[in-house]
């Protein structure tokens, strides 16, 4: 008999936490699991990357919130309106596991059915200190520090994350990576291989919001240009910041300078052709990107946010300030010297082979199957 696990989410927009996830879907044993997966918002790149054993369902089927929706939004009936649409999907339903796969909208879900299984796991992916996006969606900080107090499991996508983490809890708390397949992202860099510029090439690769601050990218290449050194810039990606960003490069003289490539399903060929990956994010939870860029032996420029600063201190990078400056600083240093690109390559390949996928599940179900 199979059990039954049920994860809750956001949306499937293109982000490193939607991305963990399809790869875990991926990666689950659906001969012992039935897998019901619930979003907030049924939209997003990733709907398409569901595994068809996974049944899916949705608080927001349109993807949007309907007139009348987005009317009680801005009151506190929101919340029960959201309990009795979650409570209409399951029923009466007990799972042996019920996963919130993120802050903000899925926890604030997972809090109204608690009492429909002995397992309650929440994850954790950004900095909730720096970033308590997700207070909002509960009815107070002090509903949404109940809700953290009151499962059974959390799970911090880095050390850094949980140091961060702004509540007391007496969860059992465990560090798990998110999964990246170092021969996939290979095979799958070579799928379309990419003419390499003349240039020096660094990648952005990401949504473009305002914490993952691809306007400090573009003010980095336009420092770099003003210094006299050789820089194409590629940014892969979409988002709500996508116009402003491109005005900003035309405004800073760097639109020639900076390919807006888009989102890509395959952004390995991009970063495979880059010198260097740059991550000029204020906060990250454990950037995916970051391990992909390692498998393929590509360094790491990144500032000192969470997630980053962990893994970087062990080499295939190098980690920056928040500013433009020294971001610049460390490009052109890597730019100005190959033998230290070579070395930071070769750091960035040998960590790429302590990343194991099964490695990650083993521990996923470890902790389902906890009772």
């Amino acid at each position: 008999m199979k059990d039954d696990v049920l994860i809750l989410h956001d949306s499937l927009d293109g982000g490193g936490a939607e991305k963990a996830l399809i790869e875990i879907l991926n990666h689950f044993d659906y001969r012992h699991y039935n897998v019901t997966l619930i979003l907030y918002l049924k939209r997003g790149i990733y709907l398409d990357f569901i595994p068809e054993n996974v049944r899916v369902l949705s608080i927001y089927p349109h993807g949007h919130k309907l007139l009348y929706e987005r009317l009680i939004n801005v009151t506190p009936w929101i919340r029960r309106y959201e309990r009795h649409k979650l409570l209409a999907l399951i029923g009466n339903k007990h799972f042996c596991s019920i996963i919130s796969f993120m802050e903000g909208p899925p926890a604030s879900l997972h809090s109204h059915i608690l009492d429909r299984s002995h397992n309650n796991i929440s994850w954790v992916h950004t900095n909730m200190a720096l970033n308590p996006w997700g207070e909002k969606f509960f009815d107070s900080r002090d509903c949404e520090q109940q809700f953290y107090a009151s499962v059974d499991h959390l799970v911090f996508v880095s050390t850094d994350i949980q140091a961060c983490f702004p509540y007391h809890t007496s969860a059992v708390t465990h560090h798990i990576p998110n999964i990246v397949e170092p021969d996939k992202i290979r095979q799958q860099a070579l799928q379309s291989p990419l003419p390499c510029h003349q240039e020096f090439t660094i990648a952005y690769v990401g949504r473009f919001v305002a914490l993952k601050r691809p306007d400090r990218f573009v003010k980095t290449v336009a420092l770099l240009k003003q210094r006299g050194c050789r820089i194409r810039g590629e940014m892969i990606g979409c988002g709500e910041m996508e116009n402003e960003v491109s005005r900003l490069a035309h405004e800073l003289g760097v639109a020639e300078e900076i390919d807006f490539v888009g989102f890509k399903s395959n952004p390995y060929p991009y970063i495979n052709r880059a010198s260097l990956l740059v991550i000029p994010s204020d906060t990250e939870g454990l950037s995916i990107v970051m391990l992909e860029a390692f498998c393929l032996g590509i360094p790491v420029i990144s500032t000192r946010c969470t997630g980053p600063s962990q893994y970087l201190h062990h080499g295939g990078g190098i980690l920056t300030d928040f500013n433009e400056a020294s971001m610049a600083d460390a490009i052109e240093m890597v730019y100005n010297n190959p033998v230290l690109l070579k070395r930071l390559q070769q750091e960035a390949l040998d960590y790429s082979r302590l990343l194991s996928p099964d490695s990650v599940m083993r521990d996923i179900l470890d902790i389902i199957q906890s009772k």
